[in-house]
């Protein structure tokens, strides 16, 4: 996956199994499950950016990602998805 040079990404991305080179911005979350990343400069993703290369990492990802969604329901909180 490419985000060109001048565009912009709102929203969280996720890659399995391939690469992501990020020239534009990305305002979210960038996730790379079993693959590699290249990115400009650090300033390019606002949000986390995270690599996943085992099974066990990502399953801790969905328990982690599924416990911030159901707290923010009982919290009232908006979760950005």
């Amino acid at each position: 996956m490419v985000v060109p040079e001048g565009e912009v990404v709102s929203g969280d991305i996720v890659v399995k199994n391939g690469e992501i080179r990020i020239e534009g911005q990305v305002d979210g979350d960038v996730t790379i499950i079993n693959g590699e990343r290249y990115l400009a400069s650090a300033g390019d993703v606002t949000g986390e950016i995270e690599e996943i290369d085992q099974v066990f990492s990502w399953l801790w990802y969905h328990i982690k990602k599924t416990a911030f969604n159901v707290s923010s329901f009982f919290t009232g909180e908006d979760t950005g998805t």
